[in-house]
């Protein structure tokens, strides 16, 4: 299969162009104040922008109606409003006519309420890849500087024809080839960083934002989407990056000082320092520089995995506040109890807040495209659980082990997930170990309210009760005790009810081991722990 880099480097002649570890951290320090002494939001909320496109936001009542008029009184403090995709709002015309400024109304919405509003940034939006009629002006006139590089107005020409809906996506082929979710279809209408013209673009929009509004602050998302250098030169172009944050940072200052108020900066950035210095964005330097006002943590697709404590350490040594982010498109989150868990696991781990993604696209991944986002009782119940530990810690959850699929095309800023897992057996019997963390504390519940514990899995296709033995914390799970639940769609689950006990606060692990001469392709799809209390 064709990589990322090499379809980058081939695309010119075709189209003329970790595991999570131990949770608990009781002793962890904490970030001590926001870098302006005010208040810090328990859950922020990141709006995305385009709910002001949606034929109902013709009045500023309708538009708010549509994701965030039933905010106030919840565990949202902040509301992180994107008025950057591939175009400033400002320059873009929406239902509610040109008299009307979809963020201004968000600003106003958030004062009346007592919310912070922050302009989000997305600072290299890819939706224009796949969807005609997104390519702005600025990538229209300068196809030279996105990651495919297309060398002249000729080999430009089948990609704006397009655009302008007039003919097939020429990429098509490898769509076809490498699959909707791979990062080849997505990243080729990136805009390259390593070009100067690119970061004036992106600095001069941050100076407009806080010229026209009365922000609480900016934030960078370098999660959306993360394709900032032709493959292979991230790491070499680290400090054209890093100089580019240290000019947003003075420039804030100096409005700050004009408008005789703090505008702070903050940033969403790779699961890991690591994977995040890959891409060539090197975070940890910001915080340690002192850049950043406050840090979220992570694309939010694979919460049960990411090893978010790398971060809230960072954070905290530099006296900033880290907020842990959850993506509302993982559709582990559509049972509760799932994003209760995800929620819990990183209150335990040392967060100052929780920053929800794409919270409001719930609704309409369970009830289709179109599906309504307003008044979704689910997002609404996540908004008024998840923002204080104290009222999550006697909820029931249901821990989920993270699945690959989930993060997609922005994988490579994301940790590798435990499932699926494939077992082969023909030379032998296979053992593989699936980590399940858990953040509620458990050892120390009141004994009336421990809560009651079952391990459940789910197998690609049923198998005999023999083919298999399972351990639990290196305890045996007795292969007669498993209830045997085959579902509708062909998985095959298997149910234990766990003793008081058997289950801690931290990484438990699971020791699966196949024996030899299991069905051929034999996966283990699902493992959830589930916590219900009295």
């Amino acid at each position: 299969m064709q990589t990322r880099r090499e379809f980058l480097g081939t695309s010119a002649v075709s189209l003329g162009l970790a595991g999570a570890g131990g949770l608990s951290r009781s002793g962890a320090a904490q970030a001590k104040s926001s870098r302006d002494g005010g208040r810090r939001p328990r859950l922020i909320y990141n709006n995305d922008g385009d709910d002001s496109y949606s034929p109902l936001a013709t009045t500023p009542e309708g538009f708010l109606a549509r994701r965030m008029k039933t905010l106030p009184g919840t565990h949202v403090d902040s509301i992180y409003y994107c008025g950057f995709v591939t175009d400033p709002h400002w320059e873009t015309t929406y239902p509610m006519g040109p008299a009307i400024d979809p963020i201004q109304v968000t600003v106003d919405f958030a004062r009346r309420h007592g919310l912070e509003c922050v302009f989000s940034v997305r600072m290299n939006d890819i939706h224009d890849a796949f969807i005609a009629g997104r390519l702005n002006r600025f990538k229209r006139r300068h196809p030279q500087f996105l990651l495919a590089s297309y060398s002249d107005s000729d080999s430009f020409q089948p990609i704006l024809r397009w655009n302008r809906k007039e003919g097939k996506h020429p990429l098509r082929p490898t769509r076809q080839a490498f699959g909707v979710r791979s990062s080849e279809w997505f990243s080729w209408s990136a805009l390259d960083y390593a070009h100067p013209q690119v970061r004036q673009r992106y600095l001069q929009t941050i100076e407009e934002a806080c010229r026209r509004y009365d922000l609480d602050g900016v934030e960078l998302d370098w999660c959306r989407h993360p394709f900032f250098f032709k493959p292979g030169t991230e790491r070499q172009h680290v400090p054209l990056l890093t100089d580019f944050v240290r000019a947003v940072r003075r420039r804030l200052r100096e409005i700050s000082r004009q408008k005789g108020k703090p505008i702070q900066l903050a940033m969403r950035v790779a699961d890991t320092p690591q994977l995040s210095l890959d891409n060539g964005v090197d975070a940890a330097s910001w915080i340690e520089e002192g850049l950043v006002d406050l840090l979220v943590a992570g694309a939010g697709y694979v919460p049960f995995t990411t090893p978010v404590e790398t971060w809230i350490d960072l954070g905290h040594r530099a006296g900033i506040p880290v907020y842990p982010c959850l993506s509302g498109s993982t559709r582990a989150f559509q049972d509760i109890r799932a994003a209760r868990a995800a929620a819990q696991r990183f209150w335990t781990a040392g967060a100052d807040g929780l920053y929800w993604f794409n919270l409001f696209v719930m609704s309409g991944i369970r009830g289709g495209r179109g599906a309504p986002e307003v008044h979704d009782p689910h997002q609404q119940q996540i908004a008024e659980e998840t923002g204080e530990a104290a009222v999550l810690s006697r909820l029931d959850k249901l821990y989920t082990v993270d699945r690959t699929q989930e993060a997609g095309y922005i994988s490579h800023i994301c940790p590798p997930a435990p499932l699926p897992l494939t077992f082969s057996t023909a030379s032998g019997s296979q053992e593989k170990r699936i980590p399940i963390p858990v953040g509620d504390d458990l050892k120390e519940s009141p004994a009336g309210s421990r809560p009651k514990t079952e391990l459940r899995i789910a197998w690609s296709t049923p198998i005999p009760p023999d083919q298999a033995t399972y351990e639990l914390n290196g305890v045996r799970l007795p292969s007669g005790e498993g209830v045997r639940r085959p579902e509708g769609d062909g998985t095959a689950w298997i149910a234990w009810k766990l003793p008081p006990g058997r289950v801690h606060q931290g990484t438990n692990q699971l020791t699966v081991r196949v024996h030899p001469n299991c069905p051929a392709g034999l996966t283990l799809e699902e493992v959830h722990l589930a916590l219900a209390y009295e």
